[in-house]
């Protein structure tokens, strides 16, 4: 690829990218109006290849928590990809100095590319996706965006008040906090989206994502009977948090199928990725995790070099003597938990003959964080899962067993 082929994108290069990103299934479950792409060149780069016909080959993106730069997207078409777009791109977005972190798939290629940026696996991300009612309701109270920068800061790295603001005025939003745990809860259609969130101890950002979801669940109803769909005209559709991609994350190399398709054989993760990087289902809510540098559309949405975008784990007695974290019991006991069968059933609209499916939750969380254990032992089901990787100075920013990202915004 010629040298000078990659620019930011501007506002005319906007339907380009968006172009490509439906391509991965990036953006089921945004509004029409406004989607993470948006976030992406407010608060952070938006950088694209372009063609000569005003097209892109492929395009990536970053956010910026005050010093750590999270690489989100890095997407290449499949017939542009191993010409040495995915490498410019991403030259381009992490060639600077501070702390760097990405969600990334599996995909060999694109781990290699982001360990030669000095990033390194660090723990998994795992999408889950569960019955969004019958779990344990810490009480929480709605918050104000600016009332939880500092949590959020604390938790995930840094500070980002611009754009947790734009995404609370998103439609759908919501953020809540307990006082030392804070969550943004999104519903869109049948589904809702916890993250981020965070707090002071694991047992602080447990219990506010549970509040959130539970708060949720009232002022929405189990059916979401408000109606609410999280946009203010038609918007993508959100598929299964965890299926529907082919495996890709970070979006960096995934791959949309040989022909450009999102089936099972194109890994994308949650963003898109070269690989198995950032899935396409993450979006949705789910669409998004990885960033893959071959494109793919995956469940999660990494970042890996070729599509995904994914160090130190930390100590389990930080995460013990936090607090009791809500039980399996506990959560069982709090109502019935509907079977693997039925959340599918639900997630498909297919449960009931007919009847408005229940709520389904989505959450993507660090496999150090103490509510994995009890959500998956309750029936929840990891729908795909990329590979939190950082460099070594946002490993010592960043607490991923305090800490939910939201699978496109970080």
């Amino acid at each position: 690829m010629a040298e000078g082929m990659v620019r930011g994108a501007e506002e005319g290069d906007m339907p380009a990218v968006r172009a490509v990103a439906r391509r991965f299934g990036l953006l089921r479950g945004w509004p029409a109006a406004r989607d993470f792409l948006d976030a992406e060149r407010a608060f952070g780069r938006l950088v694209l290849a372009p063609t000569a016909n005003g097209r892109a080959r492929g395009f990536g993106g970053t956010l910026r928590r005050g010093e750590v730069t999270h690489l989100g997207d890095l997407f290449v078409l499949p017939e542009h990809q191993s010409s040495g777009v995915g490498r410019a791109l991403l030259a381009e977005l992490l060639g600077g100095g501070g702390p760097k972190v990405t969600f990334a798939s599996s995909d060999p290629r694109a781990m290699g590319l982001y360990i030669r940026y000095g990033l390194r696996p660090w723990c998994p991300l795992l999408y889950l996706t569960g019955p969004a009612s019958g779990l344990p309701a810490p009480p929480v109270r709605e918050a104000r965006p600016e009332d939880v920068v500092e949590l959020d800061a604390r938790a995930g790295g840094g500070a980002r008040p611009g754009t947790l603001a734009w995404y609370a005025a998103t439609p759908g939003v919501t953020p809540y906090t307990t006082g030392e745990g804070y969550a943004f809860a999104r519903v869109s259609g049948g589904d809702v989206v916890i993250g981020p969130a965070g707090g002071t101890t694991p047992q602080d950002c447990a219990e506010a994502a549970l509040g959130a979801l539970a708060a949720t669940v009232r002022s929405t109803g189990p059916l979401g009977s408000n109606g609410a769909s999280g946009s203010n005209g038609p918007s993508e559709s959100a598929g299964d948090f965890g299926s529907g991609c082919a495996a890709g994350s970070t979006r960096a190399m995934g791959s949309a199928g040989a022909s450009g398709s999102s089936g099972a054989s194109a890994s994308t993760g949650l963003e898109g990725s070269i690989g198995p990087v950032r899935s396409s289902c993450a979006g949705s809510t789910w669409a998004r995790g990885s960033v893959g540098t071959l494109g793919s559309s995956g469940a999660s949405r990494s970042t890996g070099p070729l599509g995904s975008s994914s160090g130190d784990i930390a100590p389990r007695a930080t995460i013990r003597s936090a607090g009791a974290v809500p039980s399996t019991a506990a959560i069982r006991s709090a109502g019935a938990v509907p079977s693997t069968a039925e959340v599918r059933e639900s997630a498909t609209g297919q449960a009931g003959g007919g009847e408005p499916a229940p709520l389904v939750a989505r959450i993507a969380v660090p496999g150090v964080h103490p509510l994995v254990s009890p959500l998956v032992e309750a029936g929840w089901r990891i729908g795909d899962l990329d590979t939190f990787m950082a460099d070594d100075g946002a490993l010592s920013l960043i607490r991923p067993d305090r800490y939910i990202p939201h699978p496109d915004l970080g």
